[in-house]
C-alpha cells in the first residue's frame, strides 16, 4: 500500500497508439494517487497539444507512432521545456536509446520489461 500523507500528485499525459498500451497505462498511472492522468494522444502532435493546453509534469511517450520519439520530445519541449518526457517502448537499442536522451528524454522503458513502471516514473519525478 503506498502512503499517500503528504504527497505530491504530478499530472502526466501519455502518447501512444495503441490503444491497449494506452488503456493500461492510463489504468496503472489512474489507480496510483501519486499521479493526476491529464489526457491520453494517439501522437506525438496531439502530445504536444495536451501539454499546451494544460500544465503537464511528464509525458510518457511512444517510438513508434505518428511523430512519435524524438518528434514527440522536441514538439512537447518545444510548448513546454519544463515537462519532462519518458519513452515507453517496444523498439531496443543502445543507439536509439542514447538519441532518445540525446532528445531531451529523461529516461527510457521497454514495454515487456519487468519493472514497477509507476514507481520508476515516480522517481524520476521526485529526483
Amino acid at each position: 500500500m503506498i502512503d499517500t500523507t503528504g504527497m505530491t500528485s504530478y499530472s502526466v499525459i501519455i502518447a501512444d497508439d495503441d490503444h491497449n498500451i494506452c488503456d493500461a497505462l492510463s489504468e496503472l498511472i489512474g489507480d496510483d494517487p501519486r499521479f493526476e492522468l491529464r489526457g491520453v494522444a494517439h501522437s506525438g502532435a496531439g502530445a504536444a497539444e495536451l501539454v499546451r493546453a494544460q500544465r503537464v509534469d511528464l509525458a510518457v511517450v511512444d517510438v513508434q507512432m505518428p511523430q512519435g520519439g524524438i518528434d514527440a520530445i522536441e514538439a512537447i519541449h518545444a510548448v513546454s521545456p519544463s515537462t519532462q518526457v519518458a519513452v515507453f517502448t517496444a523498439k531496443a537499442g543502445s543507439r536509439l536509446q542514447s538519441q532518445l536522451l540525446s532528445a531531451g528524454a529523461v529516461a527510457v522503458f521497454h514495454k515487456g520489461d519487468a519493472l514497477d513502471l509507476s514507481g520508476a516514473l515516480a522517481s524520476l519525478l521526485r529526483g
